[in-house]
């Protein structure tokens, strides 16, 4: 439901916004640097950065030109300076996860793959078919990182990454 945009614009009388609260609200950062923005009372998403935010407002039906700064307009929770996200740090961490998992997968697959063609014994190929299970896994988790390292939208995607020792 999109809010109306004279409730929303610069030049709408800021009493009448402050009798009845401002239609935005963004929420104090998460551990992880993520601040949730409601809207008219629902919550519209959550976002990394300013130009997220701008981002996630639009598409919950806020004008493009709302001023962030207003008080009239947006209610901040904490302060509207604090966006304690690092990027390239979070983004490093989830390469060198997938890379890790997909190199052990790459390893795990020629190995089973090996096996499963050309071992002697049966119980040479029943464990090049679980190689290539362990493979399969591994890739799955390592398309699971994108998620975890995001914004987690699956519900389920952190279960299949390995813990972070920095994480709580």
């Amino acid at each position: 439901m999109p809010v109306p945009a004279a409730a929303l614009s610069r030049h709408a009388d800021p009493g009448a916004m402050a009798s009845g609260g401002p239609q935005v609200i963004v929420h104090a950062p998460d551990h992880r640097g993520l601040h949730e923005a409601s809207v008219a009372g629902r919550s519209a998403g959550r976002a990394w950065s300013p130009r997220d935010l701008r981002r996630v407002l639009r598409r919950a039906g806020v004008p493009a030109d709302i001023d962030l700064g207003h008080p009239g307009q947006v209610r901040w929770r904490a302060d509207p300076d604090l966006w304690p996200d690092r990027p390239w740090r979070r983004r490093a961490q989830a390469c060198l996860m997938m890379i890790g998992l997909l190199v052990s997968g790459a390893v795990l697959f020629r190995m089973g793959l090996t096996d499963t063609l050309g071992a002697l014994t049966f119980g040479g190929r029943v464990m090049g078919v679980v190689f290539l299970l362990a493979a399969l896994v591994e890739a799955v988790t390592a398309a699971a990182v994108l998620d975890h390292w995001g914004k987690r939208v699956t519900r389920y995607a952190g279960q299949c990454v390995p813990p972070s020792g920095n994480r709580p």
